[in-house]
């Protein structure tokens, strides 16, 4: 069984890291990493396989990812969403991947979990897996990223 949960983790390690850090400071990225790879170890035995097994890991890594900022966020006061995205909108002198972790934490929870998927690959019918939502929901979050990516960063 480990050597089984090993493969998993290093096949996907890199799909892993992009989520966490898209969910947590660039400092806090690897010990958010370390909660999703231990979730994923606590629960892994218990995989029925319902479900594909990628879908799966992303289910429990964004919902660990989620968990995580829950307590981020109720143990410090947050600034006001307006402030957090005005900031934002200055990205000069950000390199690709500043850019995409900039914009991802601009989006709601779920738009985010959408953008994670997005940006890792996975097509409408996996998304709707993963999230239970309904594929013509996650198309209409998609488009709507997509031009505010554009007013925010393009435009």
């Amino acid at each position: 069984m480990t050597e089984n949960f090993d493969a998993l983790v290093s096949k996907n390690i890199h799909k892993l890291r992009n989520i966490c850090r898209t969910y947590a400071d660039f400092e806090e990225t690897e010990d958010l990493l370390q909660e999703v790879l231990e979730q994923l170890w606590r629960s892994h035995q218990s995989f029925r396989g319902d479900s594909s097994i990628e879908t799966w890991l992303y289910r429990i890594a964004i919902n660990t990812a989620v968990s995580y900022q829950r307590k981020k966020i109720s143990l410090r006061k947050q600034t006001t969403a307006a402030s957090r995205i005005k900031e934002k909108k200055e990205p000069h002198g950000l390199n690709q991947e500043q850019i995409v972790v900039t914009f991802s934490k601009s989006l709601s929870r779920i738009d985010r979990a959408i953008f994670v998927l997005y940006v890792n690959g996975l097509n409408t019918k996996e998304m709707e897996a993963v999230l239970g939502m309904s594929g013509n929901a996650i198309k209409v979050r998609i488009s709507r990223m997509k031009t505010q990516f554009r007013q925010q960063f393009v435009d």
